[in-house]
């Protein structure tokens, strides 16, 4: 009897040598549940399982190069936050830029706050003047906030100005929510004849109070090419609330 007593306290005590010393300590991912996890890895002291199923922004089609004849040209992509009440505040993003070759010739990484269920577009120059082949975009580092209402803006009196070699889109914005937002960009495109983007160029607008109404003007850059082939009706700009 006394020696199974002894035998006893002897293994207690080599567990807690064990486990204080050699056992990994439980983490949030070990792909166990445990230390009062909800889930496997998340809840409890991890991450909330409701964040940890949201979903990272993404692309709704390839990533549009634009180019001027001057060989200068920016790169446009419409993106989405599939998530209904979270907003990316801010989310990271990286363009991935790659020669005809497949070769990678220059990255190009930002940060965007997307609210909710939000479309707007990416917005970036480029310095390369290579052939490109495609372009590959990367959201990481998401910070998520829980936001139910988003702030919505519209455009009215859209007009696009041909003077000379020189263009520009000219119009109001409005602000339809209580909402003040600290600064607004806008991103304006232009399309040809047949539809198809030409260019695209921004501008910062300032803030605007709840159902605030403030005109703005985008302007391009002058190139022979554009007032030649620019469908003047066809403008679509597009507001980007911080």
């Amino acid at each position: 009897i006394y020696g199974i007593f002894y035998l006893a306290i002897f293994i207690l005590i080599l567990s807690g040598v064990y486990s204080a010393n050699f056992k990994p300590a439980a983490t949030c991912f070990d792909n166990k549940l445990n230390q009062n996890e909800e889930e496997v890895d998340c809840g409890g002291p991890c991450e909330s399982c409701e964040i940890r199923s949201l979903q990272l922004p993404q692309a709704l089609r390839p990533v549009s190069v634009l180019k001027l004849s001057s060989g200068k040209a920016v790169l446009l992509a419409e993106v989405v936050n599939p998530n209904a009440n979270y907003a990316a505040t801010p989310v990271s993003y990286r363009f991935q830029i790659y020669n005809r070759t497949n070769s990678l010739i220059e990255t190009i990484e930002g940060e965007e706050k997307i609210f909710p269920l939000e479309k707007r577009y990416l917005y970036e120059f480029i310095s390369t003047r290579e052939d490109i082949s495609r372009v590959v975009l990367e959201f990481f580092n998401p910070q998520w906030t829980k936001e139910d209402l988003n702030v919505s803006l519209s455009v009215t009196e859209l007009e696009t100005v041909v003077e000379g070699q020189k263009i520009s889109a000219k119009g109001l914005v409005k602000n339809n929510s209580p909402f003040v937002t600290r600064e607004v960009n806008a991103i304006a495109v232009i399309f040809d004849k047949f539809g198809f983007e030409l260019f695209a160029s921004q501008a910062t607008i300032g803030g605007l109070r709840g159902f605030e109404e403030k005109s703005f003007a985008v302007f391009f850059p002058s190139d022979p090419e554009l007032v030649q082939k620019i469908d003047e009706r066809a403008t679509k700009v597009f507001f980007m609330p911080e």
